[in-house]
């Protein structure tokens, strides 16, 4: 009895697609992510989504010895997003997260290092993911305090394609107003 519990503990929880397959504790639940009342923009492409990796690296110059180094490392969580289920929706609670935005970035840029390049990694409204954390399903809606994020799979690249067309087209339109 005894060992039976202290294995329930450490084991690895199965991957649960509804809410049904799931159990309180440690869970890994996969779904779709669905932005919650707070939007964040990404600091490269200034993109709506529910979380972004920052990651800058610096490259010294060809003739120099010196090893390229990570010089920002950043992971950002919107307040609060949803993970639609099979079954139904758990509100995901992030960790806390980083304190970067647009503006950091351009406060690297403006130093003007040479060689310094910055990527970003979003997770937006629409990509499937698995979640790993804490499931509580006490309350009107289950929360899971998340601990670690996977992306399975993303917004499709031509969707996202055709909504920057959208938005220049947009643009375009409303300079001609003006």
């Amino acid at each position: 009895m005894v060992l039976q519990r202290i294995k329930d503990i450490f084991a690895t929880p199965q991957e649960a697609t509804s809410l049904d397959g799931a159990r309180p504790g440690k869970a890994i639940l996969v779904g779709t992510v669905e932005a919650g009342d707070e939007a964040l923009s990404s600091p490269l492409r200034r993109i709506h989504c529910v979380a972004f990796y920052y990651k800058s690296i610096w490259m010294p110059p060809a003739k120099s010895n010196d090893a390229p180094s990570e010089h920002t490392k950043a992971a950002v969580y919107a307040a609060g997003f949803l993970l639609r289920m099979a079954d139904g929706a758990v509100q995901v609670l992030p960790p806390a997260g980083d304190e970067f935005g647009a503006g950091d970035h351009q406060q690297l840029l403006a130093q003007g290092l040479p060689g310094y390049m910055a990527s970003e990694q979003l997770v937006r409204p629409g990509d499937r993911v698995r979640l790993h954390g804490k499931l509580s399903l006490e309350g009107e809606l289950p929360a899971l305090e998340l601990k670690r994020m996977d992306i399975l799979e993303q917004t499709s690249s031509e969707e996202a394609a055709g909504n920057r067309r959208q938005r220049r087209a947009q643009r375009r339109k409303n300079k001609r107003k003006r």
